[in-house]
């Protein structure tokens, strides 16, 4: 096998790793589950503070404990 047939070879093999890897790091940026269940956890966090802001008054004070400690 020629040198320069081999280093063209190494070359495509790298090439090929290196956008793979690349890929797959975009992919758990852009689209990763946990970001994903983050940002859901954080939104339902501010829905429930809004809610028990907003409903404090008329909640029976049981459920807004309750509530507040979730």
């Amino acid at each position: 096998m020629d040198l320069s047939v081999l280093a063209v070879a190494l070359s495509a093999v790298f090439d090929a790793a290196v956008l793979w890897g690349l890929w797959r790091l975009v992919l758990r940026v852009a689209c990763g589950r946990r970001g994903a269940e983050r940002r859901r956890a954080a939104a339902w966090e501010r829905d429930r503070r809004a809610f028990l802001l907003l409903r404090r008054d008329v909640l029976p004070e049981g459920v807004a404990a309750a509530a507040a400690n979730a």
